[in-house]
């Protein structure tokens, strides 16, 4: 039902106030408040009625606007057309990107790379074998020297005076040889056609025996005929088959003649010690 307008009510209002049955006696001018007073009511009414419909529209606005607002424009399109809700849920779905799908394919792990190892490693050469080692006194060693005359002072590495260590170690003796007791006679184990034996005390070498192919520097040795041994040391003396020449270094030449006529059977060189 509509409702009635200022007119109408104010046609009312007058009809009620002029109506003779009235009983009561209106007061002048009071016709013209009440129906004034009833337009106020009446536009203060309208008034809240139009507040309370803008605030309403404002409400849905701003409920709207939440609403579209985080939506993206497909969205929207969803909410301003009611009936095309699946059309544009398609829509909107399909122009979304798509996530890029993670690769089902694994990448294979790399193997490490393999050293090629050779069947058979090469066995390992032994260290060479030391060889045992002695005490040096005890250690013969090949002489450097096995041949020569036998001079003033002595004959190849042998010397009048030297040691019986020095001897050994210098290779002449036998390894087994014992250490002199007084002049004691020890064989050679080299050069033994040309020195047959030494002898030695506690003051060394005393003594040098020549052998076979003994001779001196100037040449003289076994089997030397002693004229020729007399001129070749004329200032030797003899005694009991025996031709003595002493040298300018203090040793003495020892040569056996058997008698007169003869030949050298044998010499040495001697210090005097043995």
């Amino acid at each position: 039902m509509s409702e009635r307008s200022d007119h109408d009510l104010e046609s009312d209002l007058r009809r009620l106030f002029d109506d003779e049955r009235l009983t009561v006696r209106v007061a002048p001018g009071a016709r013209d408040a009440v129906i004034a007073g009833a337009r106020r009511v009446r536009r203060r009414r309208d008034m809240a009625i139009a507040g309370s419909g803008l605030a309403v529209a404002a409400v849905v606005v701003a409920g709207g606007v939440m609403l579209i607002g985080p939506q993206g424009a497909d969205q929207q399109a969803n909410v301003a057309a009611p009936g095309t809700e699946a059309t544009l849920s398609t829509a909107a779905s399909s122009s979304a990107k798509p996530k890029p799908s993670r690769s089902r394919v694994e990448k294979e792990p790399q193997q490490p790379e393999q050293l090629e190892v050779p069947d058979s490693a090469p066995a390992k050469k032994p260290p060479p074998k030391q060889p045992s080692r002695t005490p040096e006194s005890r250690v013969p060693t090949t002489p450097a020297v096995t041949s020569g005359p036998i001079g003033p002072t002595g004959w190849a590495r042998i010397q009048l005076g030297m040691s019986y260590e020095d001897v050994q170690q210098a290779g002449y003796l036998a390894e087994d040889a014992a250490p002199p007791q007084g002049c004691t006679s020890y064989p050679l184990t080299a050069g033994t056609d040309q020195v047959s034996t030494v002898v030695i005390s506690e003051a060394g070498v005393g003594r040098i025996v020549a052998g076979a192919n003994g001779r001196t520097p100037e040449g003289i040795g076994i089997g030397t005929p002693l004229e020729q041994l007399q001129n070749t040391y004329p200032g030797g003396t003899s005694a009991e088959g025996e031709y003595r020449v002493d040298t300018s270094v203090g040793s003495t030449y020892v040569f056996t003649v058997p008698g007169e006529g003869a030949a050298v059977s044998a010499f040495a060189l001697t210090n005097g010690n043995c």
